[in-house]
């Protein structure tokens, strides 16, 4: 019997070596699958927590003025000229709202959640207006919030004893494992920790880049005084 003959047939393949695309002959060309861009995120009310400075211009004819409002956590603002309010948050949306509902400013919040821009109306003088606010670094409570290590010193005298902390969003915190044992506050960048079981008050001031605090303690329960640090 004769062997028959195996006949092996190899396709060309060309290499192209131009924008790193490689063709096949009879193939389409493999394109690179573009990575999609992450959709931008949605702020919430712990964005918005602190200092802002606000531009704005009656008419819109580019004649500004600028005030500086404090955001609460609270749903509550106040200004440097005396003025308070309430704002919400729609989304990307805030409202702010004068107490007797004399001004509100409407602005939209960009994914950064360092600028807003937005229209204003008077109630009392119908008039309208636009505005924008830039944040400062005042620390908010998506800052506080995490683990943070405590090296408290009663009596100021040099003494160490280290307390790991746990800071929550929600205003509350607990340490070295414990269950929640106290609440928190923030304003501007003084921070107020209550200790409710044990009766120790921790009071101090975090840095702009909201890497440490430091301050004072004292114990109701027993008068003593000291001092801490935390990073």
């Amino acid at each position: 019997m004769k062997k028959s003959k195996v006949k092996k047939i190899f396709h060309l393949i060309a290499f192209l070596p131009i924008t790193g695309i490689f063709l096949l002959a009879g193939c389409p060309a493999l394109l690179p699958i573009p990575t999609p861009l992450p959709s931008p995120r949605t702020p919430d009310s712990g964005d918005l927590f602190g200092t802002w400075n606000i531009s704005y211009d009656w008419d819109c004819n580019d004649d500004l003025l600028s005030f500086i409002v404090f955001i609460n956590t609270d749903g509550t603002y106040t200004d440097n000229q005396d003025g308070t309010g309430t704002w919400e948050l729609n989304g990307s949306v805030i409202t702010l709202t004068y107490t007797g509902n004399v001004t509100l400013l409407t602005g939209a919040v960009n994914s950064e959640c360092t600028k807003i821009t937005g229209i204003m109306d008077s109630n009392s003088s119908e008039k309208t207006g636009c505005w924008d606010a830039i944040k400062t670094g005042t620390p908010g409570p998506h800052d506080i919030s995490g683990t943070w290590v405590f090296d408290c010193d009663w009596g100021c005298d040099g003494g160490t004893e280290y307390l790991i902390f746990y800071i929550y969003e929600d205003g509350t915190f607990s340490h070295d494992g414990q269950n929640i044992t106290g609440n928190w506050e923030l304003t501007e960048n003084t921070v107020t920790l209550s200790n409710t079981i044990a009766g120790i008050v921790y009071t101090g001031t975090m840095n702009a880049e909201a890497t440490s605090m430091s301050g004072n303690m004292v114990n109701n329960k027993t008068q003593a005084t000291g001092c801490w640090v935390s990073f």
